[in-house]
């Protein structure tokens, strides 16, 4: 093998954040990983060399002049192919519903049949006391 057949992640699953070494063998898919200082990071770097994904996190406008922008987060990762369509769609979106943190306010973000979830409060606390 080449040095171009090899890649180098830096592992996000831990603190660590260990550099590895992924280098595909063969025709078959087989995959020697190297400098992995827990089986996480082995199974991270497979991931990302067959199927990248991450959880997106951006801010989404709404309808609410007191709460113009709010924060999201998807409950789950989506692949990376699928990320520029879902900032599209997301770009044309208008939240016209009150939520707090956790709530769904997209059940299945473009088709990727994962949900987008408020992550901050956009119910107006009462100040009349």
């Amino acid at each position: 093998m080449t040095m171009a057949d090899a890649r180098q992640i830096v592992c996000i699953q831990c603190p660590q954040g260990c550099t590895l070494r992924a280098e595909k063998l063969g025709t078959v898919p087989s995959y020697e990983i190297t400098g992995n200082k827990c089986p996480r990071g082995r199974a991270y770097a497979i991931k990302e060399l067959t199927n990248p994904s991450r959880t997106l996190t951006t801010t989404v406008a709404t309808i609410f002049s007191d709460c113009p922008l709010v924060s999201v987060r998807t409950d789950g990762d989506i692949p990376l192919r699928d990320v520029f369509r879902a900032m599209q769609e997301l770009n044309s979106y208008r939240a016209k519903k009150r939520l707090h943190p956790g709530e769904v306010m997209i059940a299945d973000l473009a088709g990727t049949g994962v949900a987008l979830l408020a992550t901050s409060d956009m119910i107006t606390p009462d100040t009349t006391n």
